[in-house]
């Protein structure tokens, strides 16, 4: 696969597709997952393509959206995400990127997928596009700087925070909290934990 040929592609695809706001946020979102991935040595063509797809389905008909969605639904979600229609666009997203582009890279379906809710398993990419996400130049919330110093020097502790910001914030607004955010938050920890004591001889 061309890489630079698709990011031309997505490129050209996103500005047509997408409002004005959605475009000029996706590509804040580039830029940011870029700087990080340049900054972590991760591969800067797969952070791209996947930040400028990850709300390519943000802003669909939600018919489509739904059969998309449905497609794509794994085992595991739970069964109310399907009433959320915010949670739906990174599943919805993923597979078009597969169907429609070619793409058959996890690390890039996966941060997708994934850049809503997050999830225990995905990789640093993903990572990086869930923070991307949060911390694009435009956002503007309490604690937003909190993270981006962090992410300049460790992706894990900066997804940890991010992600406690999250829970407190979903929380506050009496919503369902995804499984998915609370088993990362859980995984974050115990891979920063060990860290710590592999850092400290305890």
């Amino acid at each position: 696969m061309n890489w630079n040929a698709l990011v031309q592609r997505i490129n050209q695809d996103v500005e047509m597709t997408m409002g004005s706001k959605r475009f000029q946020h996706t590509l804040a979102v580039r830029d940011s997952a870029l700087e990080m991935a340049r900054r972590f040595d991760l591969n800067p063509l797969h952070a791209e393509v996947a930040a400028l797809l990850h709300d390519i389905a943000r802003e669909w008909p939600v018919k489509k959206l739904i059969s998309y969605y449905e497609r794509a639904k794994r085992e595991d979600r739970p069964d109310w995400e399907a009433d959320h229609l915010a949670l739906l666009h990174g599943p919805a997203g993923a597979l078009w990127a597969r169907e429609y582009y070619g793409i058959e890279q996890n690390e890039v379906l996966e941060a997708i997928s994934f850049h809503t809710t997050g999830h225990p398993t995905m990789g640093k990419v993903a990572k990086i596009v869930y923070l991307a996400d949060k911390i694009e130049v435009s956002r503007a919330y309490q604690g937003v700087e909190e993270v981006r110093q962090l992410a300049l020097r460790s992706i894990d502790k900066a997804m940890q925070v991010s992600v406690d910001q999250s829970i407190c914030y979903i929380i506050k607004q009496g919503l369902f909290l995804h499984p998915y955010t609370v088993e990362l938050r859980n995984h974050l920890l115990k891979e920063l934990q060990n860290y710590d004591e592999r850092n400290t001889g305890r």
